[in-house]
């Protein structure tokens, strides 16, 4: 079979075009290619266009929380102490044992323990457990000595063992030394920032301090928490004192038997003391008046 003669001009036309066209193809891929980084960076330009306006709404505002932190971390440092203070919070409870009265039998730190959480955070907190004997005046005195301290101190556990009957002495008319055995467990917080970061100048900080001076003072003084002045017994008992006291320095007191003819004979003593005062009001005669107030007062004083 025989192929009619093709014009060599057609086919050299002919293959030219193929060539173009690929070429027109090739470059049209790249164009696409491009466009299609370039949708992308414009996509993620506008996503870091709407992050900056994000952060730029938050400026002032962010602005505006750290003056008002940078004002208060001086109250801040008054209430948590620092690591290197430790000690100092040691012989400020030791004060405080001192001041009202009681005596420490045992202060030591508490065990805590920490993980990898508590470590990174900035507030480390800090236990004593400390036992003390006084009466139930001294311990408040004690508890109004940690809550008025400037230092912020919570009193976790409380544990009372009231001390024995037998334990109270008593010196002449004096009142009775009474000592409880007291167990708390103090605890505070150290202030150890993990990370401090460079600060940063803020444009025109004090004009802006003073715009910002009645938020600083009203965050300030909530941090100044008001604290109840103790003021001592005042006429009050201690609750864990057991009032009857026995008759005899050895303990023993009167059986029951004894202690109702006590009562009776106290009662008819008192009956007798009442009708001297019936026939004293209603007497006329002076004469008669003193003889019966001869009788009167020393029956009264023999019921007091």
């Amino acid at each position: 079979m025989k192929f009619p003669n093709i014009d060599k001009t057609l086919l050299l036309a002919g293959g030219a075009s193929v060539l173009v066209l690929g070429g027109l193809g090739t470059l049209i891929w790249w164009e696409y290619g491009a466009i299609a980084e370039a949708s992308t960076a414009r996509d993620s330009l506008r996503e870091d266009a709407e992050r900056a306006r994000t952060q730029l709404a938050k400026g002032p505002g962010l602005e505006r929380d750290v003056i008002v932190q940078r004002e208060l971390d001086a109250a801040m440092r008054q209430i948590l102490p620092s690591d290197q203070e430790i000690t100092e919070y040691v012989r400020t409870l030791q004060a405080f044992a001192e001041n009202s009265g009681v005596s420490i039998s045992q202060l030591k730190k508490k065990n805590q323990g920490r993980d990898d959480k508590q470590s990174k955070a900035d507030f480390q907190k800090v236990g004593y457990e400390i036992t003390f004997a006084g009466d139930a005046f001294q311990l408040l005195s004690f508890l109004s000595l940690v809550e008025r301290h400037p230092r912020f101190m919570s009193v976790n556990t409380l544990k009372l063992t009231a001390a024995k009957r037998e334990d109270h002495k008593r010196n002449g008319d004096k009142a009775t030394e009474v000592h409880h055995e007291v167990q708390l467990e103090i605890e505070s917080y150290v202030y150890q920032p993990a990370e401090v970061g460079k600060p940063v100048d803020i444009e025109a900080y004090e004009r802006k301090r003073d715009l910002l001076s009645t938020e600083i003072s009203k965050q300030r003084a909530a941090l100044q928490l008001a604290a109840y002045d103790y003021r001592g017994q005042r006429g009050r008992r201690d609750p864990w004192v057991d009032p009857r006291m026995p008759a005899e320095d050895d303990g023993a007191g009167r059986t029951i038997e004894e202690q109702i003819v006590a009562v009776e004979e106290v009662g008819e003593h008192a009956t007798l003391t009442h009708d001297l005062w019936i026939r004293m009001r209603s007497t006329n005669s002076p004469i008669e008046v003193m003889t019966l107030e001869r009788d009167y007062l020393p029956a009264l004083a023999d019921l007091v």
